[in-house]
């Protein structure tokens, strides 16, 4: 739970010399891009407050999408981070945040990015259920 929840404790570096590791495989030589051995939720907020800015921000800004929606799907460890920036949790409340798989979290926000509601999208008894079960699985 340390390492899988907490805000800037990495998981401890795998040993051996698998090519499934991402700092190990080829596609940092084609890419360029470094990729580390472990990361902590610190990281990626670094990672990901840098998009929210740049690229999610320019797409609900944008003409073609006034008045609709972005949609935005990836790992439960980004979507956490994205949702401590968006909604300023503290690095100590961090850990408690549970991301059900496969619901839909809804934020609308003002022309300021200012949250006016957020919440899953649904049953909430089966979002809880689901947090839940993401719970379990941390141990």
């Amino acid at each position: 739970m340390l390492w899988r929840r907490s805000y800037d404790v990495p998981r401890r570096r795998c040993r051996g010399r698998s090519s499934q590791q991402p700092h190990r495989s080829a596609l940092p030589r084609r890419t360029g891009r470094i990729h580390p051995a472990t990361e902590c939720l610190k990281d990626v907020v670094a990672r990901v407050t840098p998009y929210f800015a740049d690229v999610i921000v320019e797409d609900l800004r944008s003409e073609a999408v006034r008045g609709g929606a972005v949609i935005v799907v990836a790992h439960g460890n980004s979507l956490r981070a994205l949702r401590m920036v968006l909604q300023n949790i503290p690095e100590d409340e961090i850990a408690e945040l549970e991301i059900p798989t496969g619901i839909p979290y809804r934020v609308t926000l003002d022309d300021g990015l200012n949250i006016l509601s957020a919440g899953y999208l649904g049953d909430p008894a089966a979002a809880a259920a689901a947090a839940e079960a993401v719970a379990r699985q941390a141990g």
